[in-house]
């Protein structure tokens, strides 16, 4: 329980029996979060109906005198993972399954969703919900952007936590009466610039016209089926793998195109006949949010880069329609620093359980691991 100006916040946990009982909870709290496109309705019941296995849902509710019951002022999904199957001891994760294969969608900007003038009260509630069982040794909310409140929670609660930080970018866009191709040049840095014009004309001469296509309603779903295998070709073969190869990833985004096309965007460049690539977006009312792209590597060089001019060519057009900002989101790739004018930086907050049990089997499971891995590193050494 935490009281914050008078009004005290519970937490309560509730386990869905079906998928619909889960959608059906989240589509009548009637607090609708405008800060994060993750933490959406519509985000939420697209991952929702994905899931092969549903988290629990914690209520937030205002504790005191009411007539009948109070109505929730926040939620937060929670999932759990084993630190190891032949164990008894978990991590609770915000916003997350627990499954690698349901998570690969990823959350950004996480956060419990609620009135910023009730997070702290929600945060703390929830904590002491998760840590009342000596069996939840950690509390894991990631890229969160907003941290202030979890650090001031953990600092007033004798909460020990750590912090894994991850960079992220965005181009702050100029208004849609400017001159906005040039505005957009004299943001980069004098290399960028260069490089951004040297590739539009080497992709121009050899290959004609460029050209970029937004999908309609009614096309986004050929757009996301398009991207498909050009996502599959440049990242299947990482330890992660490309999304696409996930069935879980496919339909999340597929109900989200379906349910709400408004809440995406798809785009097509080509010059001439020839395709640059796709790429596909989040976005809400102010920000357009680069989730994802297809390009065709087939054709680029040192000096011809599809992806750059699909990158430049989406930000003036979304600036033509009065975007804001376009956010590259987390991850600390050349490109999307080049393209930027902004960088900023979210964070993963680990939280371990303060009961005095719960820090001994945690910090001995640390130790085990590190003595595993200072084993397997020995092994592994050529003499």
């Amino acid at each position: 329980m935490t009281k914050m100006h008078s009004i005290s916040i519970i937490a309560k946990r509730v386990s869905p029996e079906s998928r619909e009982e889960a959608q059906q909870i989240i589509s009548s709290l009637t607090y609708k979060n405008d800060t994060s496109v993750f933490l959406t309705d519509d985000w939420q019941l697209s991952w929702l109906a994905s899931l092969p296995t549903l988290p629990d849902i914690v209520l937030f509710y205002t504790e005191g005198k009411h007539h009948g019951d109070p109505a929730p002022v926040g939620y937060t999904l929670l999932g759990t993972r084993a630190i190891k199957p032949y164990l008894p001891f978990q991590v609770s994760l915000v916003n997350q399954s627990g499954h690698t294969k349901s998570d690969q969608v990823w959350v950004e900007f996480n956060d419990i969703i609620c009135p910023d003038t009730m997070k702290h009260g929600c945060i703390k509630a929830l904590t002491a919900l998760v840590f009342k069982r000596y069996r939840n040794l950690q509390l894991t909310v990631s890229m969160c952007h907003k941290t202030a409140p979890w650090e001031q929670v953990c600092q007033q609660n004798n909460i020990t936590y750590s912090t894994l930080v991850t960079q992220a970018y965005r181009h702050k866009l100029p208004g849609a009466k400017q001159d906005i191709e040039t505005q957009l040049y004299n943001a980069l840095s004098a290399n960028s610039r260069q490089q951004m014009r040297r590739t539009q004309r080497a992709i121009t001469s050899t290959f004609g016209h460029i050209t970029l296509t937004e999908a309609k309603h009614s096309e986004q779903r050929d757009y996301f089926s398009a991207l498909s295998p050009l996502h599959i070709l440049k990242w299947g073969g990482t330890d992660e793998g490309s999304g696409f190869q996930n069935p879980y990833f496919v339909a999340h985004h597929t109900h989200l195109i379906s349910q709400s096309p408004d809440r995406v965007a798809l785009i097509k460049v080509t010059a001439g006949s020839t395709l640059l690539g796709y790429a596909y977006y989040l976005k809400d009312e102010r920000n357009i949010y680069f989730y994802c792209a297809g390009v065709n590597e087939e054709i680029a060089t040192n000096k011809v880069k599809p992806g750059h001019v699909l990158h430049f060519l989406a930000m003036a057009h979304f600036a033509a329609q009065g975007y804001e900002a376009y956010d590259f989101m987390a991850g600390d790739f050349r490109y999307k620093k080049s393209l930027s004018n902004e960088g900023y930086t979210m964070a993963t907050l680990t939280l371990v359980n303060p009961s005095w049990l719960s820090r001994l089997i945690d910090k001995s499971w640390s130790g085990i691991k590190k003595a595993l891995h200072a084993v397997t590193r020995k092994a592994t050494t050529p003499p």
